[in-house]
């Protein structure tokens, strides 16, 4: 579940807080939690984006406790990407607010645990979002400590078999300084295990006669991430999102689902989910999807892209990818020959946005350097569509210049472009190219590093890919995407005892 949110904690915009958000418990109404038809219908309608009162069950005389837990999951969704104090500080009240209703609900069930544990598990990650990391932990270990209560007290608990799974893969591949506190928390490491777990309680819930079927499209979006940033099994990412349920519909699922065929270099798909949400006349409820769709428009190389990606940086009101979007806005500029718009662009890179996610990190240190050989720019453009052919036929025409970190990046876009065909003879070879002549806390070298390993792994050639994963780990430090390079080599060693 947290993995989803992270996700869409960085990217979906505030609207407003409604009105009916907290209801006040009254002490003399029978409490109880029931899963009925309209609470059922109220998460989905929540995640679709459509309005509903999650408290239209309750009254004077009776109270559903999951009311309060799905009033705060449509709150955290509402709020989720922003950065402003009074939007932080509003979500922090209402979740507070929501744990204090819950901790009076019957205790002798177990969505007495399971909801208050989701409801900290969004208050960490707002805290977190916002830099207060010493209560986002605070509220983390509230989460666990729930956790383990209702997975003592409720082994059998359908919805907690979303956490056991869950914990025993963050167990699985945490870093060994901090075994030791996973340990403390009751946090076991099996990946495999826990990856295969996962995806059999997704195909258990995704029965539409299954009494917890509207919980498939989370537990389908959890799997779909697991295997794209953990395990890198692209073929499961793929078989997840083409399983999810039919009611998965509505601009929330299609953040999630356009994020991930990002990931996969599937540009196409996102494009054709996009082109009737996202029009010149027609802006999306969240800003992101327009960034989402000219992006799938720059990875063609068509400077339309650029309506879409300006439109995004005017009506977003949080932070992050802002950087990140003039960047790319100054690429689309240059892909349409408007050399001046594009040096402009780049200039708003230094000043606009915050650099706290790794993709403004990265822009801000790219913005530093001067404009890239439009073959260079068009070739990796090419590849983060997916369209390897083009990108190689476009890095061709790419003359090497005397810029050594521009002739590291060209090594290294081949690299990347062969290793996608299965060309893998060419890619180690330009990946050492790059490698040999990238400048220090340069991308380049420990990306190029990485995807070796990668490749020996494909190739079942553990001690080949080990040895590159380590040198990721070890040799490199301080450049951009270190946080996710990290993870990555330290994801793979674990695939590989």
């Amino acid at each position: 579940m947290s993995i989803v949110f992270i996700f869409l904690a960085l990217i979906l915009p505030i609207n407003q807080i409604y009105s009916d958000s907290i209801q006040t418990n009254n002490e003399k109404a029978n409490k109880s939690f029931d899963l009925s038809p309209h609470i059922k219908r109220a998460y989905l309608l929540i995640w679709q984006g459509e309005p509903v009162n999650p408290y239209a069950e309750n009254s004077d005389t009776y109270i559903n406790g999951l009311s309060y837990w799905i009033g705060d999951l449509r709150n955290f969704i509402d709020y989720l990407g922003t950065n402003s104090d009074a939007s932080y500080h509003a979500y922090v009240k209402s979740a507070n607010e929501c744990l204090e209703n819950l901790s009076s609900m019957p205790r002798n069930s177990p969505w007495y645990y399971y909801c208050r544990s989701e409801v900290y598990t969004r208050l960490a990650i707002a805290r977190v979002q916002k830099g207060n990391n010493a209560k986002g932990l605070l509220a983390i270990r509230e989460a666990l400590l729930l956790i383990n209560t209702m997975n003592e007290k409720f082994p059998d608990f359908v919805p907690g078999k979303k956490y056991q799974y869950g914990l025993t893969l963050v167990g699985g591949v945490l870093p060994n300084q901090y075994k030791g506190l996973a340990s403390f928390f009751g946090i076991k490491g099996n990946l495999k295990e826990s990856v295969k777990n996962i995806k059999a309680y997704y195909q258990t819930l995704s029965d539409p006669k299954h009494e917890y079927n509207f919980m498939a499209a989370e537990t389908g979006f959890i799997y779909a991430l697991v295997n794209l940033f953990i395990t890198e099994d692209f073929e499961q990412v793929r078989y997840a999102l083409d399983h999810l349920p039919k009611y998965t519909t509505g601009e929330c699922y299609e953040v999630l689902r356009t994020t991930i065929y990002l990931k996969l270099h599937q540009s196409d798909k996102v494009a054709k989910i996009l082109k009737k949400i996202c029009t010149p006349t027609n802006k999306p409820v969240y800003p992101i999807l327009d960034y989402y769709y000219g992006q799938s428009l720059l990875y063609e190389c068509n400077p339309k892209s650029k309506f879409y990606i300006a439109r995004f940086i005017k009506s977003f009101q949080g932070d992050n990818y802002i950087k990140d979007a003039w960047l790319k806005l100054s690429w689309a500029f240059q892909v349409g020959g408007e050399t001046r718009s594009a040096l402009n662009a780049r200039r708003l890179v230094k000043t606009e946005g915050t650099e706290f996610i790794e993709e403004d990190k990265s822009a801000a240190v790219e913005a530093s350097f001067p404009l890239d050989n439009l073959h260079l720019l068009q070739g990796r453009l090419y590849f983060d569509g997916g369209l390897y052919n083009l990108s190689v036929l476009e890095l061709n025409q790419t003359k090497l210049s005397d810029n050594q970190e521009d002739a590291a990046q060209l090594y290294y876009r081949y690299g990347r472009s062969y290793q996608a065909l299965k060309q893998n003879t060419q890619a180690i070879e330009n990946y050492n190219k790059a490698i040999k002549i990238s400048l220090k806390n340069s991308y380049y070298a420990p990306a190029s590093t990485y995807f070796i390993g990668s490749i020996y792994e494909g190739n079942g050639n553990k001690a080949e890919a080990k040895k590159y994963f380590n040198r990721t780990l070890k040799e490199y430090k301080n450049y951009p995407y270190f946080n996710s390079f990290e993870l990555k080599a330290k994801a793979g060693l674990t695939r590989l005892k």
